[in-house]
């Protein structure tokens, strides 16, 4: 495949964000693991991400920043198959889920959520999908 940043199935552009509307390269598979999380920034993502593996070995992709604080959740943890955030302890699983925290008042926050992204490898690369208009993926893109 070619360099980070790729894109394996490209739409269209949306000039608003800055993002290209399907499979997105992002990372290399090796460069994904189960014991620590991989922060991505690609400048034509709204967003910057944060990758990890679970324990059975599957991507996944959430926003690079807490929403609760902001904290670069790069450079966090994982544990029990959530992503925990460095300042806060704030775990968070596979789906964006708060599921627990080091700090108890958080707790009574349950639309704190952090963004997931769709996820595929493919030849040793990862890919999320991404659509800023909520699109659903396409039959046959893989």
């Amino acid at each position: 495949m070619g360099r980070v940043g790729e894109t394996f199935i490209l739409k269209k552009m949306n000039l608003n964000k800055l993002s290209y509307e399907g499979w997105n390269k992002v990372a290399n598979s090796t460069e994904v693991t189960k014991d620590r999380p991989y922060g991505v920034f690609r400048p034509d993502f709204i967003t910057s991400l944060c990758l990890w593996r679970t324990r059975k070995g599957s991507v996944v992709a959430l926003e690079r920043f807490c929403p609760f604080r902001g904290e670069d959740m790069a450079v966090g943890k994982i544990e029990d198959d959530c992503l925990v955030c460095p300042n806060h302890g704030i775990h968070w699983d596979k789906n964006g889920r708060l599921k627990e925290t080091y700090t108890s008042h958080l707790s009574d926050y349950p639309w704190l959520i952090c963004h997931s992204f769709k996820t595929k490898e493919i030849n040793g690369c990862v890919y999320v999908w991404w659509t800023s208009l909520n699109k659903k993926e396409e039959k046959g893109s893989d």
